[in-house]
């Protein structure tokens, strides 16, 4: 895949239809997501650890990661868009409407979505911590009477 379909799918997952979200944005998103994917998951080349390459040419991504990449470039750009809706007032009658969320606050949420759904592909959990257990068992070496 090249930087466009990237480009395509990350735009689709946006769904901008304001186009708030340019295509530096977008490039910008991607290149941020490759980058905390290298750290999470660096290439290694020679037994060195490499970052991943995505331009028109190289992808060094596996397939099966990609949608993950796509996640995090996502987030950011609904970080973009709750951070130009964050001034936004609601002026209509508040009675009318109950628990509604604004604008910023859906886009921010959408992030916090596509960054749990990133760190889940990944296999780290919902908030990219491990899933496996930070406990053990041990043997005191007593007797089990006096136990």
């Amino acid at each position: 895949m090249a930087l466009s379909d990237y480009q395509s799918i990350v735009e689709s997952m946006v769904r901008d239809e304001t186009e708030t979200v340019s295509a530096s944005h977008l490039v910008t998103g991607i290149v941020f997501a490759v980058a905390k994917y290298s750290a999470d998951r660096p290439r290694i080349v020679d037994a060195e650890q490499l970052p991943h390459l995505l331009d028109d040419e190289n992808d060094t991504i596996p397939l099966g990661d990609r949608e993950a990449v796509c996640c995090w470039a996502a987030a950011y750009c609904f970080d973009q868009l709750a951070s130009k809706h964050s001034g936004d007032i609601d002026a209509s009658i508040q009675a009318a409407q109950v628990n509604r969320a604004t604008p910023a606050q859906e886009y921010a949420a959408r992030a916090k979505d596509h960054r749990k759904r990133y760190f889940v592909l990944m296999g780290q959990g919902t908030d990219g911590g491990s899933n496996d257990a930070a406990g053990t068992t041990v043997h005191l070496g007593c007797p089990e009477r006096l136990l």
